[in-house]
């Protein structure tokens, strides 16, 4: 029956030892791991955001520094005056001098084309046209500037068009300068962007239509990509992060950031498993440093219970001797 005392008690010193050396260890580690992999998820999907705002940010200084460079020029003492010729040698100047110009043009107050050049063709008088009814004329008239919706020319050519109010006597619009303007440097920015192995940031406008893609194919193809919902979502003008899944069964992280000026928006998409990699790695190395810490806690916890049971079982065979010496 001692003996008996004697093996329960060891084995109860054992199983309470590493339950008290090794639970509270368990539990912090995986709380540790756990906090970590928030955290670093964060860090992840703040990294792809900074990405997107980059795209935003450069796409929205180069049309700034196009539209404050064509608001400069129609402050000119020649528009005032109408001074046709000089403009328009004005306009073939800058065409040469600059390389995203592509074509400029000047309206009238009634909306007639009175001045037309391109840097690629020459422009006849009778090629001007009536431009009254268009949102370029009625938005740039009424002192506005005006974006117009993106396109590719026939040579392969990123354009939209850009369209800024002539001041004329008392600060009243008196024209409207047109301008068709290229968009390499929106696509350099976007191909420039490095995001993983396989992943990448596009561009799309209001219609969700693609206005820059590493793939320019898929650009000159007019590929629309409303059927993601977070182009719908960024078109509409919200920011977010979200995960989908591919019809081919990948699942991808989209970052999402609006241009609000142009109604265009820029999408970051990454494939999670690629994007949380690192967090992979990270929890794999904490198990092995877990596994590690509580085989040395439980290997402490059986030499302690040994030390703690031996003089216990020392009196339990010096009692068992007791009785036979009576």
């Amino acid at each position: 029956m001692i003996k008996a005392i004697r093996e329960s008690l060891r084995l109860k010193w054992i199983v309470f030892s590493v339950l008290l050396a090794t639970l509270p260890m368990a539990v912090a580690g995986f709380s540790i791991i756990r906090m970590y992999q928030e955290n670093l998820k964060k860090s992840v999907i703040q990294i792809e955001k900074e990405k997107a705002h980059m795209v935003v940010e450069r796409t929205r200084a180069f049309l700034e520094k196009v539209t404050s460079h064509l608001l400069f020029l129609s402050k000119e003492e020649s528009f005032r005056k109408k001074d046709y010729s000089r403009i328009k040698e004005h306009f073939k100047n800058l065409l040469r001098q600059s390389d995203y110009l592509v074509e400029l043009g000047l309206l009238n107050e009634k909306g007639m084309e009175t001045i037309k050049v391109s840097k690629y063709k020459g422009v006849t008088p009778s090629e001007l046209r009536d431009r009254s009814r268009t949102e370029m004329f009625r938005v740039g008239s009424k002192g506005r500037t005006y974006y117009g919706d993106f396109d590719v020319t026939k040579d392969i050519i990123p354009t939209m068009v850009i369209a800024v109010p002539v001041e004329g006597e008392r600060e009243k619009p008196s024209g409207v300068l047109v301008a068709q303007i290229h968009l390499q440097s929106v696509w350099d920015v976007v191909s420039e962007i490095r995001i993983g192995e396989r992943g990448f940031a596009y561009v799309v406008d209001s219609d969700g239509m693609l206005i820059s893609h590493p793939d320019v194919n898929r650009v000159l193809m007019k590929i629309n990509m409303r059927h993601l919902p977070m182009v719908n979502q960024v078109v509409a003008g919200k920011e977010g992060v979200s995960e989908f899944e591919h019809p081919r069964g990948e699942k991808f992280l989209f970052v999402f950031k609006p241009i609000n000026d142009l109604g265009w928006g820029v999408i970051v998409q990454v494939p999670v498993q690629e994007a949380y990699k690192p967090i992979k790695a990270m929890t794999r190395t904490a198990f092995i440093w877990i596994g590690v810490s509580l085989f040395i806690a439980v290997f402490l916890s059986l030499l302690f219970t040994k030390r703690l049971v031996h003089p216990i079982k020392q009196l339990s065979q010096e009692m068992a001797k007791y009785p036979k010496e009576i």
